[in-house]
């Protein structure tokens, strides 16, 4: 059954892949993270069915190339990777220009408006997850983080702060442990135990409320606003 999942996770990866620099990213950081959670002589049997699985899944894609481009020398292909054949061609100054184009995207992302308490708030949740380093889940979503932030200026050309979306699952993960553990709550808790536990007016609880009710306020106040100012301009995304 597992190899089964493992391989049925695969062809999805593989399949992925066809859509965007991003997919490749996201499946090198699950593999990392993946295999931080199990002991080495385990790495070959859970990597074998998930690469013979994205193998499979992206031949479907391979295929569609050769019968679509091939004739035209894969010319359009080549176009596509044309920002990784300038870092081949001077690996210095695109490696300088990218790493200084890259603060745009973190600087976006912050600094839109409203978000700034936002920021502080998930750097925080990261901060924490880094002190819990020794718990296999924060450790996995450490690791998934790294990677992307590392790959970033290689594979992901186009600096603008929507690209960091896929790493927003991650970082609300680490925000609601910090918070739990925080306030002490187990994760079985029901809505009227955390309701008794915050009426206590207990400082180890009304510190991590707090930084939950800011978060959504932020966010609501970000999102309401960026709303309000596109509203006769038509559609546009926020954070493009």
């Amino acid at each position: 059954n597992s190899f089964w999942k493992l391989f049925t996770g695969g062809v999805l990866l593989g399949i992925s892949l066809y859509t965007h620099p991003n997919s490749f990213l996201f499946l090198i950081a699950v593999f990392i993270a993946a295999l931080s959670q199990v002991k080495m002589k385990q790495y070959g049997k859970i990597l074998f069915p998930v690469i013979l699985g994205i193998v499979l899944g992206f031949l479907l894609y391979a295929y569609y190339v050769w019968d679509q481009d091939g004739a035209n020398q894969f010319r359009d292909f080549w176009l596509q990777i044309q920002h990784r054949a300038e870092m081949l061609k001077d690996p210095g100054a695109f490696f300088s220009g990218a790493l200084t184009a890259e603060l745009e995207r973190y600087g976006s992302y912050i600094f839109f408006p409203y978000r700034l308490l936002i920021f502080l708030i998930q750097f925080l949740a990261v901060g924490y997850a880094f002190y819990k380093w020794t718990d296999g889940l924060n450790r996995a979503m450490l690791i998934f983080i790294f990677v992307h932030v590392l790959l970033f200026p290689i594979l992901i050309s186009a600096k603008t702060s929507r690209y960091l979306t896929v790493l927003m699952p991650v970082v609300i993960i680490l925000v609601v442990r910090m918070v739990w553990e925080m306030a002490g709550w187990p994760y079985d808790i029901n809505l009227s135990g955390m309701s008794a536990s915050i009426m206590k007016l207990n400082r180890s609880v009304l510190i991590p409320v707090a930084l939950i009710l800011v978060l959504f306020a932020n966010q609501v106040g970000g999102d309401v606003w960026a709303a309000w100012k596109s509203r006769a301009t038509g559609w546009s995304s926020p954070s493009a």
